[in-house]
């Protein structure tokens, strides 16, 4: 419904990559903490900055968007920090593209 078609195997791609990392850190709490923190991000941007104006915003407006507020945000917070796992910019777009799977997020109203 979104027009992003094109997509479709990068984002399974991206998805199984952090299904994956989810699953290899499953008994990892901390990390489990992590993913439950930037899913929740993820999920808040989506439900309070894109879909109401998905309507209104052009494909370039909405991933700048994403880039913006969910991907360079979280990539700022991770930092150098993060010394239980390594995570980059394809785990955090799968994130995205995980929870769209299960109907948490989507590109159109």
């Amino acid at each position: 419904m979104a027009g992003r078609e094109n997509e479709l195997n990068d984002a399974k791609r991206m998805k199984e990559l952090f299904s994956k990392l989810l699953t290899k850190l499953e008994n990892f709490t901390s990390a489990q903490e992590l993913f439950a923190y930037f899913l929740a991000h993820i999920h808040d941007v989506f439900r309070h900055k894109i879909i109401p104006c998905c309507g209104t915003m052009s494909y370039k407006e909405i991933e700048a968007t994403v880039d913006l507020l969910i991907i360079d945000k979280i990539m700022t917070e991770i930092g150098d920090g993060c010394d239980l796992f390594t995570i980059n910019r394809s785990h955090i777009r799968g994130m995205i593209y995980w929870l769209a799977d299960k109907c948490y997020v989507r590109w159109h109203e």
